[in-house]
Parts: C-alpha cells; sequence; structure tokens
C-alpha cells in the first residue's frame, strides 16, 4: 500500500533509462503517483474486506494474494532496458536509446564510491533530512489515520477506509498537477534566468 522496499529504487532507474529527459517529469511524476492512488485504493479496500469478514485476516491475505500477483507481472512484463524489451517496436527502442543518448550508462565497469564526499556534501544530508520527515508524516497517516478515524471520532470501519483515504487523494490530485506542469515551470524559470544574464551583460 505504501511505497514498497524494492519499488522506488527500481521506478528511479526505470524512468531514468525508459524515459527521454523531456518526458521525464509527466511520465516520472505519473509513476510515483502511483504510491498515492495505491495507499488510497489500499485504504478503500482495506476497510471493506474488514468490514465485510470482520476483522483483519481477509484484508491481510488479499494485499499478500496481489503484491504475489504484482510481482509476478513485473517479472514477465519489465526489463531493463528498452533494447531487452521483446514487446516493444525497434523504431520504439531506437526513439528511446537516441533521445538518452547524453545520459550514457556503462555496464559491466565499476567504479570507485567516493564515500567522503557523499558523507561531506550538504544537499545529500538535506535531501536525507527531508525524505525523512516526509516518510514519517506520510507513514504516520496511513498507520494511525484509520485508528484515530475508528477509535477516537467512532467512524465506521466501511466508511473509514474512505475517510482515511482523503489526505491521500489531495496529495495524488497535486503530484498529478505539478508533475503535468513542471515542465513549464522549469521552462519558464530557465528563460527567466537566461534573459536576466542577457540582461546583466
Amino acid at each position: 500500500m505504501t511505497e514498497p522496499g524494492f519499488c522506488m529504487p527500481a521506478l528511479s532507474s526505470l524512468v531514468s533509462t525508459w524515459f527521454p529527459p523531456k518526458e521525464r517529469p509527466i511520465w516520472g511524476g505519473l509513476a510515483y503517483a502511483g504510491t498515492n492512488l495505491g495507499t488510497i485504493m489500499g485504504n478503500i479496500i482495506s476497510g471493506f474486506l474488514i468490514h465485510k469478514f470482520d476483522g483483519w485476516p481477509v484484508a491481510f491475505y488479499f494485499w499478500s494474494a496481489y503484491s504475489g500477483l504484482f510481482f509476478l507481472l513485473v517479472l514477465l512484463l519489465l526489463f531493463s532496458f528498452p533494447d531487452t524489451h521483446p514487446y516493444i517496436s525497434k523504431a520504439e527502442a531506437d526513439y528511446i536509446r537516441m533521445e538518452n543518448s547524453g545520459n550514457r550508462t556503462v555496464v559491466g565497469r565499476s567504479f570507485k564510491t567516493p564515500w567522503k564526499a557523499i558523507l561531506l556534501n550538504g544537499p545529500y544530508w538535506a535531501n536525507i533530512a527531508g525524505q525523512f520527515g516526509h516518510n514519517y508524516i506520510y507513514l504516520s497517516l496511513v498507520t494511525y489515520l484509520p485508528t484515530y478515524m475508528r477509535e477516537i471520532l467512532q467512524f465506521d470501519v466501511a466508511n473509514d477506509g474512505y475517510f482515511a483515504a482523503i489526505p491521500f487523494v489531495a496529495l495524488w490530485i497535486m503530484s498529478l498537477i505539478y508533475s503535468t506542469t513542471a515542465p513549464l515551470i522549469i521552462k519558464c524559470t530557465s528563460e527567466r534566468a537566461f534573459n536576466s544574464v542577457l540582461g546583466a551583460g
């Protein structure tokens, strides 16, 4: 229901490999918005199953079976590189390769990881702190909001899932809006910076 461990790093790699740089904000945003959509559906379906079958075991088994099916689909349909995918056309694979030609990935060669530079990098630690804060709030909402609504506000379990999903619906909508407008914002910001440099000269 929430960001599964292996999916997020794999998703970052897939977005950078499969989408040209101009298309990454839109398609990457849509891909990452799927985590919010999964949380929405998870709250609603779990609430329904818990109410219908009078307890959590059915919801647990349902999501376990769903995760197993999802894993099988990933194994069958997901490929690391466009060149190795059997179901896309050569023209599409060539287009993706040509657009990503500036982002070459060296396969089979190892590089020494600059751990000291990474650990002394301020933006790296700012990103870690921001991600920690995001995950704490996100997972607190996922974990405690349904319990709060049921125990404190006395909501019915069947409706609890719908109400607990509301913050994630807002998050999902905003992530879709941002991912589609990000290229325009980046373009406008780049043009303004370019015009400022020209104007200063």
